[in-house]
């Protein structure tokens, strides 16, 4: 009971009515008294004006609690004013805390998001530490096949160097071996010459066996036919194996040292050789001139080609 009445006298000191009723309350029980007291014994005008003059005492310490108590309602007022200001910040502070909430979450999500790509651009870095170790590498690799090139060039630039000097010799030898041309051009006219010599003599002894068959009867005798293998062919038995080391040794004794002009000269026996060989003797005539040209030119094909075809064609002309 005494707490309910408590709570009732907090509640109404919280009125500012409640304030106004007070100082009329203290002017009622006065007047109340004075009237018991004035009607109970009548009191003296002294008394009375000391009742008044304390009834104007008491009203102004009534009036002084009256304007003390708006004062303080005023503050009431002013305070209820700042709590509700404060429970308005409140408010505020409640919805920016919530805001701050779902600013903290989203600021969480991002700080997982950060650790995420953190840890990606770690592994990034990782293989980019792993390619960048096998771009070292294979850097590595290609400054040694640089070094190696290097050394490569400056051998081919030797090379180069000798390769030329050698051409240099070779010109030189060039130079020889096309004196030495003509000096074989110079054998092969001298052999043309005796050629001719030969062929001029076995045209004047062909001439004079034509004027002995003339001076002597004709026999009318059936012509026998005569066929190439009742000819021989003086060279059909030689090994050309043998004829090219012959050729070859031959050639080295007449061009020493000039390797282009022995291979010249073994090609063009080898092949004048062939040719003699390979020809299909089919009268006397020519069995005859080729045995000729094989005794006077022995080892020298291309001689004893020359020699032999140019005495068929004196004979046929």
């Amino acid at each position: 009971m005494i707490k309910k009445w408590k709570g009732r006298i907090k509640f109404l000191a919280t009125k500012w009515w409640a304030w106004i009723l007070v100082p009329v309350a203290c002017f009622a029980v006065i007047i109340a008294a004075s009237f018991i007291s004035y009607f109970s014994s009548p009191p003296s005008v002294q008394e009375l004006r000391d009742e008044i003059t304390d009834g104007h005492d008491k009203l102004e310490k009534t009036k002084m609690q009256l304007t003390k108590a708006e004062e303080e309602l005023k503050e009431t007022k002013s305070e209820l004013k700042k709590s509700k200001a404060k429970a308005n910040n409140d408010k505020t502070d409640s919805k920016q805390d919530q805001n701050n909430l779902k600013d903290k979450k989203e600021l969480e999500k991002k700080l997982k998001a950060s650790k995420q790509e953190l840890k990606d651009t770690e592994e990034k870095l990782k293989k980019a530490t792993q390619k960048s170790s096998k771009l070292n590498k294979q850097l590595a690799e290609a400054n040694d096949d640089l070094q190696q090139t290097d050394a490569q060039l400056k051998t081919a630039k030797a090379d180069a160097k000798e390769t030329k000097a050698k051409l240099k010799d070779t010109k030189t030898e060039l130079k020889e071996a096309k004196t030495k041309v003509t000096a074989a051009n110079a054998k092969v006219e001298e052999a043309e010459s005796k050629v001719a010599k030969v062929t001029a003599k076995a045209k004047e002894e062909s001439e004079a066996k034509s004027v002995v068959v003339k001076d002597e009867p004709v026999k009318e005798d059936k012509p026998v036919a005569s066929t190439s293998s009742s000819f021989t062919n003086p060279y059909a038995q030689s090994n050309e194996s043998t004829v090219k080391a012959e050729v070859k040794a031959q050639a080295e004794k007449d061009f020493p040292d000039d390797y282009m002009t022995q291979d010249y000269a073994v090609q063009e026996q080898i092949k004048s050789f062939r040719y003699l060989r390979d020809y299909n003797i089919t009268s006397e005539v020519e069995e005859t001139q080729m045995q000729k040209a094989m005794n006077d030119f022995p080892n020298d094909y291309m001689t004893a080609q020359y020699a032999f075809e140019e005495q068929m064609k004196a004979y046929k002309n």
